[in-house]
């Protein structure tokens, strides 16, 4: 049984829990299959675009509400 799913814009006020969560789930599912070297390379793009990518959310979500 499917249950029902609701996607909506991330609100910047759940940036830290959100990327928590994408954090956790890349090192419990994804990094145990990962070589030392790609765990490096996803925890820099992870950091290195960190504040861009809250921007972003930023701005959707302040597009959103203009709608």
């Amino acid at each position: 049984m499917v249950e029902e799913l609701l996607i909506r814009p991330l609100y910047v006020s759940e940036w830290e829990e959100a990327m928590r969560l994408a954090w956790d789930t890349f090192i419990i599912h994804e990094a145990p299959v990962y070589s030392k070297e790609g765990i490096k390379a996803f925890n820099h793009y992870y950091g290195e675009y960190y504040e861009e990518l809250k921007k972003l959310c930023l701005f959707i979500e302040n597009f959103v509400k203009n709608l």
